[in-house]
């Protein structure tokens, strides 16, 4: 008798119940986009909670830290133990590490950002906590917005006489404007912004309004990064947790940006500079200004030549979305994708061993064609038998293909389909028979066929580099790969846009079992260049084998997004 786990024939009657399912994940299936780095776990743990939905493309709009300037670096600070305490330089700020060893490194207050604004318009290197603590400079010379060579745009030093301006009252409209020498001059054509004084900020020793757009971005919520998971929440938690408190008065000026003039509000905050834009997209019109990468330039005398420590890594947050999803369903689920550019691979439970189905074909297919390319037969001569086998997924040509392969040996066929596995480095997966044929040994035991899905994914891998076949022979393989009928195309297929080729073999077995498998490689072009990732979902053990059939388009989606945002 078959053995039911192997059962991989694709039953005719099934191809409407696979369209009307796709139909229905059109409806309803919504994927989003986009790490283990080096790095201090909390200043990591800062970063990512803002920036790394921007990152990964699921948030739209000004970074608050960017791109690492620097590694972790040892800082003078008169203060700490030893004379120094651990910082690290972003393109938009410089966070900074306690000295103190006993601080709760729970705490949001643990990681700070450096008063590098106030510095550089003082023209004071703080060097520690004590108020003599520092080396007194000539305020930044240095464009404090838009282009670094723009020679009438305002500096650092621009603001350095209006520390002492009276803020605004409430609610009037900002209509100052000021010049790269820091004369200020009223421009009532400047209120058609509609900017307001919004909210006035009296402390020692400061006081001075909040720009309403400022305001309104310090305040404001969206998705952040927290224990692991996408979340609404504000952005700071506080205020001017970022930015501190706001040490001049905004100001409306010319920059020019990518060397074409723009009206900008600009405001000196302890911390930050904060820019408005009118005419930028509205989730670009309020952006923090580059105040890391101005004040190391200032204090060192040149920006670092070599760029920082990567803080986002696309594939581990593709490994976070995938763990959400296949950690949020029933039975066994396993996925594994692998970047073809790069060789990086990211699972979730890659390691298992999974009833294998069709999806195993792949492998006797690169054994026909090495024996075509060779000469033992002619490509016509086994057309009938892959068309059938590839195509709706029959399994006595598979067992025929088998047999052909081993030289008219069906057993002499199942060694040859498994040395090629073996040389591809699929050291657990196994075929111990035809699919949908007894579980007998032939050598190999008596069980099922078995997919492991990272080896899978790591073969793919060498398939697609030429490790294994190339030229024609490679072709012929991906070509085999392409038609299954069109009721099989919708899973992993579901989750990627026409602009993709996918290359890819499905897997189905019925109850007890109820797997769905799907594996394959994804490629798309970006001028004129061909990205690729090789994808393997295995799923079985659910009350429906559409349950994984829906996990597979799942998969498939998180993916392909977080490919596209990484290969723009």
């Amino acid at each position: 008798m078959r053995a039911a786990s192997e059962s991989c024939r694709f039953a005719r009657s099934f191809a409407g119940v696979l369209m009307a399912v796709w139909l229905a994940l059109l409806g309803v299936l919504t994927v989003s986009p986009v790490p283990a780095l080096a790095g201090d776990a909390a200043i990591h743990r800062t970063w990512a909670r803002t920036d790394k939905p921007v990152a990964s493309g699921r948030a739209t709009r000004t970074w608050m830290w960017g791109p690492a300037l620097t590694a972790e670096v040892p800082e003078a600070d008169a203060g700490a133990p030893g004379g120094t305490r651990t910082v690290q330089y972003f393109d938009k700020s410089r966070m900074e590490l306690p000295s103190d060893p006993d601080a709760d490194t729970n705490s949001v207050w643990y990681v700070t950002n450096g008063l590098l604004a106030r510095d550089m318009i003082s023209g004071q290197v703080q060097l520690g906590p004590a108020p003599g603590d520092y080396e007194q400079r000539v305020p930044a010379g240095i464009n404090i917005g838009g282009d670094g060579d723009d020679p009438n745009g305002p500096t650092y030093a621009s603001f350095a006489g209006r520390l002492q301006d009276a803020p605004l009252p409430n609610g009037w409209l900002v209509i100052q404007r000021i010049a790269r020498d820091g004369t200020v001059v009223e421009d009532q054509a400047l209120g058609s912004y509609g900017v307001t004084a919004q909210t006035r900020v009296p402390v020692p020793g400061l006081d001075h309004q909040v720009a309403s757009v400022f305001w309104e971005f310090m305040t404001a919520s969206g998705t952040v990064y927290d224990d692991g998971n996408y979340r609404t929440a504000s952005l700071s938690p506080d205020p001017y947790y970022a930015t501190g408190y706001p040490i001049t008065e905004p100001y409306w000026t010319a920059v020019r940006v990518g060397g074409i003039e723009k009206t900008v509000l600009v405001q000196v905050f302890e911390r930050r500079v904060l820019t408005y834009t009118p005419d930028n997209a509205p989730e670009w019109r309020v952006e923090a200004g580059n105040v890391g990468r101005h004040y190391y330039e200032w204090r060192y005398g040149a920006v670092p030549t070599e760029p920082g420590p990567a803080m986002f890594d696309f594939m581990d947050d593709l490994e976070d979305d995938l763990a959400g999803l296949v950690n949020g369903w029933d039975a066994w689920n396993a996925v594994s994708v692998m970047d073809l550019q790069t060789g990086k691979i990211v699972s979730i439970n890659g390691d298992r061993q999974q009833p294998a189905a069709c999806t195993i074909k792949i492998f006797i297919m690169i054994a026909i064609a090495q024996d075509i390319e060779a000469g033992k037969y002619s490509e016509a001569s086994v057309e009938t038998l892959v068309r059938s086998a590839m195509g709706p997924s029959n399994t006595p040509p598979a067992y025929e293909l088998i047999r052909i392969a081993g030289g008219g040996d069906y057993r002499a066929g199942l060694k040859r389909v498994n040395d090629i596995m073996q040389q591809l480095g699929m050291q657990r997966s196994v075929l111990r028979h035809a699919p949908d044929y007894p579980n007998v040994d032939n050598g190999y035991g008596v069980s099922d066929n078995y997919l492991v899905a990272n080896e899978l994914s790591v073969a793919l891998g060498k398939f697609w580099n030429g490790d294994i076949l190339t030229g024609w022979a490679r072709d012929y393989v991906l070509w085999s790969m392409t038609i299954a009928t069109t009721s099989q195309q919708y899973s992993l297929g579901g989750g990627i846009p026409a602009e993709a080729n996918l290359y890819h073999r499905i897997g189905l077995v019925y109850a007890p079992y109820n797997t769905w498998n799907d594996a394959g490689i994804v490629t798309f072009e970006r001028d004129g260049q061909t990205y690729a990732y090789a994808i393997s979902y295995l799923g079985s053990y659910s009350e429906s084998w559409l349950d994984a059939y829906y996990h597979g388009t799942a998969v498939s989606a998180a993916a392909w997004n977080a490919f596209n945002w990484a290969y723009p």
